[in-house]
């Protein structure tokens, strides 16, 4: 153990998201796209399970799956052209806790690398305070210390059937749970 080591651990402007929430603030650019929405906000890049996401658009036709950010790695050409995909581009940050509130579930996807499975990833917390459903792929920290409120999968076809059930199973309970 040595002395000068301190743990901190991420933070988010709750009181953003909290308004948000409370506000039931949609963003335009959600109201015409049909629900339900599973969403994801953040760069996109290579560390993205495109596959994954093509997979589960493509198996799950009945979901708008949306997403939010700037591209800047990886080929998105085949996810962004299936019928039920909408890219929203970047949007700032301000606007990020009114847009996961017009979310129906949040999706942490990333290929699953040593670094992944590693990671405490900063949306987790930015997705709990907005209440809503997640789903993750397999990432130690959410699986040991938040599987009782995320669906952790290992699978496409997991991550597919988790979707579908966190939209089934939401309750007010597990949704305050997640705000805390």
């Amino acid at each position: 153990v040595r002395d000068n080591v301190y743990y901190s651990p991420h933070g988010v402007d709750y009181k953003l998201f909290e308004e948000a929430v409370r506000k039931n603030d949609i963003p335009d650019e959600l109201r015409n796209i049909p629900s339900p929405k599973a969403g994801y906000f953040g760069t996109m890049t290579n560390n993205n399970d495109i596959e994954l996401l093509e997979h589960c658009a493509r198996n799950l036709t009945n979901i708008s799956f949306v997403f939010a950010g700037q591209i800047t790695g990886g080929d998105y050409s085949g996810l962004l052209k299936m019928h039920n995909v909408y890219y929203l581009g970047r949007l700032p940050y301000e606007r990020i806790p009114s847009l996961c509130v017009g979310f129906d579930v949040c999706m942490l996807q990333w290929r699953v690398t040593d670094w992944i499975r590693s990671c405490n990833p900063l949306k987790l917390f930015e997705y709990m305070a907005s209440g809503r459903p997640i789903v993750s792929v397999m990432i130690d920290e959410v699986a040991q210390n938040y599987s009782d409120l995320v669906s952790v999968v290992n699978t496409k076809k997991q991550f597919c059937e988790a979707i579908l059930w966190e939209l089934k199973n939401d309750t007010e309970q597990r949704r305050n749970k997640r705000l805390i």
